[in-house]
């Protein structure tokens, strides 16, 4: 038989049967959902603790179910780690089980890209292992963003606005252009073409530092700015 790498640390560690399921029906986990959660604890591990109150599980539902379900298939664990959550009574627990299954923050195709870049992921190794309901996965890969719907301006198109006295944009600003991105930044940083580039690469990349210059290591006075 083939045991389960426990990969986390807990307060304290509890066999399995003697954890107590107390959502009841609150989540379901369809089977498709099952099996990558299963995959994922092969690859992995059981990689974090579960949140208990009183051996009442409030966070862990789906990794333990998926454990039972290995089990039944040949799979060995040894005691899970957990993680002791203080409340005073079962409808404070209850009140923080919600808590925690509820979603307050969504993930951003910016963010997933500077996430990724920042930790030198590749989304394509990973992507099966992932459950994102509220973000288009689809569009990610692809490099796609929807278009804008067009609408009519307010002034001519050729008609160029003032300069103002400070610059709206600073350094960081990322500007979805239709299906391009402008990022206000320096080019030589590896960490601002990674935020830009996300996921993607470009065909050609087209430059000649240093800028607003007007000399070329050609020109009369080349020599000047060769070493920058």
């Amino acid at each position: 038989m083939t045991e389960i790498n426990i990969t986390c640390k807990g307060s304290k560690y509890m066999p399995l049967d003697q954890l107590k399921n107390f959502q009841g029906n609150l989540k379901t986990l369809p089977v498709s959902e099952l099996d990558k959660l299963k995959g994922s604890i092969m690859k992995h591990g059981f990689s974090f603790p579960v949140f208990v109150w009183n051996d009442s599980i409030l966070d862990g539902h789906q990794r333990t179910f998926a454990v039972k379900k290995l089990m039944d298939e040949g799979y060995t664990i040894g005691n899970i780690p957990v993680v002791e959550i203080e409340a005073g009574s079962r409808t404070e627990a209850a009140e923080k089980l919600l808590i925690l299954n509820s979603h307050y923050a969504h993930i951003t195709e910016d963010g997933l890209s500077e996430f990724l870049s920042a930790n030198e992921l590749d989304i394509n190794e990973i992507v099966s292992d992932l459950n994102l309901p509220d973000f288009d996965m689809e569009s990610f890969l692809s490099g796609t963003i929807d278009e804008p719907v067009e609408t009519e301006g307010l002034t001519d198109d050729d008609e160029v606005p003032d300069l103002p006295e400070e610059a709206d944009t600073k350094p960081g600003d990322l500007i979805y252009l239709g299906p391009h991105r402008l990022l206000c930044g320096d080019s030589t940083s590896e960490t601002d073409v990674k935020r830009l580039m996300g996921n993607n690469k470009s065909d050609m990349c087209f430059t000649s530092p240093p800028y607003n210059v007007g000399r070329t290591p050609n020109g009369k006075n080349g020599t000047v700015n060769e070493s920058k």
